[in-house]
């Protein structure tokens, strides 16, 4: 899986403007229903942890060196843990800088009650590149307001 083309085009179409409540527009690198190795909440993650959260290798299958990050946007993980069935999601909604920090809005879809769904347990993730100028402090929250985390990226 090899996402550097899609990071590298989005990482040149993503800019921030100078007002104190701007739209920021985020790129989605992965919309997964069944990551490995994420608990609930927010994290910084490489392009390595991002082809193991999908259970894969990046490049060829060789797990033995690290991908090099030179260049490439940060990414975070979004995760409510796992969950009984299928059928639950995280979409991005928006992202925005307000007061030095960058808050990004996700929507938490849970499946109706009436639904018929995969009898399984789900652990369903959102993977964001972000823009090289984005505040070092993200929170992350549900549509309704609902935090799930806060993260303070790495230099």
């Amino acid at each position: 899986m090899n996402l550097r083309p899609l990071l590298g085009i989005a990482a040149m179409n993503l800019t921030l403007g100078a007002c104190a409540h701007d739209t920021v527009p985020l790129n989605v690198v992965l919309d997964y229903g069944n990551c490995s190795g994420l608990s609930a909440g927010v994290r910084e993650v490489t392009l390595d942890e991002v082809a193991k959260i999908r259970g894969m290798t990046m490049f060829g299958g060789d797990d033995t060196k690290a991908v090099d990050q030179a260049g490439m946007p940060k990414l975070i993980a979004i995760s409510r843990g796992e969950q009984p069935t299928a059928g639950y999601s995280l979409s991005l909604k928006e992202g925005r800088v307000q007061e030095q920090l960058l808050h990004v809005e996700v929507e938490w879809k849970i499946p109706a009650t009436d639904a018929i769904t995969a009898q399984m347990m789900s652990h369903p993730c959102l993977v964001l590149g972000l823009p090289d100028t984005a505040p070092s402090e993200v929170i992350v929250a549900t549509t309704e307001g609902e935090e799930i985390g806060r993260l303070t990226l790495t230099p």
